[in-house]
């Protein structure tokens, strides 16, 4: 049992000087744990915090600009339509170009438009024509009612007379 007691004796007197050899822990050191665990804290945070905003970077990016490898890219995809109808005369885009607002993509044939013109010009034109023709008339119509009016006016002209001349020689005609 000695041997055993010398056992506990040096193990209590090693934990004893280990004990002693270590400095007490006192508020400054606490402090600076404190401190070393806040800042690990903050370190993460902060590195989670890039690495969200680097993500959603990226994403934008990717978003508005794709790329791929195998040239197959997810896009905004955009159906023309034009306000007038026709054939393209001209092309002026390629595949895959980035084009803008107001930017000219293709020019319609103008020939349909042209024949549609000509076609309305000549209606118009025969339109004027009748519209001559019925001032014709009517100035031909206007001459007619005054040739008709002047000679209503003769024959009232004639009927006075001739009752002018019943009235004068009526009383040298025998009665009957």
């Amino acid at each position: 049992m000695s041997d055993r007691t010398t056992t506990l004796n040096h193990e209590s007197a090693n934990r004893t000087a280990t004990a002693s050899a270590e400095p007490a822990a006192t508020p400054a050191t606490i402090d600076d744990k404190e401190r070393q665990k806040v800042v690990r804290k903050l370190v993460a945070l902060l590195i989670i915090l890039a690495a969200v905003v680097l993500t959603l970077y990226v994403w934008s990016v990717l978003e508005r600009h794709p790329r791929t490898d195998d040239a197959a890219a997810r896009a905004n995809v955009v159906g023309i339509v034009p306000r007038a109808r026709g054939q393209i005369a001209k092309l002026a885009v390629q595949d895959n170009q980035l084009v803008k607002q107001g930017d000219l993509l293709f020019e319609i044939d103008p020939a349909d438009y042209e024949q549609a013109l000509d076609r309305a010009k000549s209606a118009l034109g025969a339109l004027d024509q009748q519209i001559e023709v019925g001032r014709s008339q009517d100035e031909q119509l206007k001459f007619g009612v005054r040739a008709a009016e002047a000679g209503v006016q003769r024959a009232t002209a004639q009927l006075k007379q001739s009752e002018d001349t019943l009235h004068r020689l009526e009383p040298l005609l025998p009665k009957r």
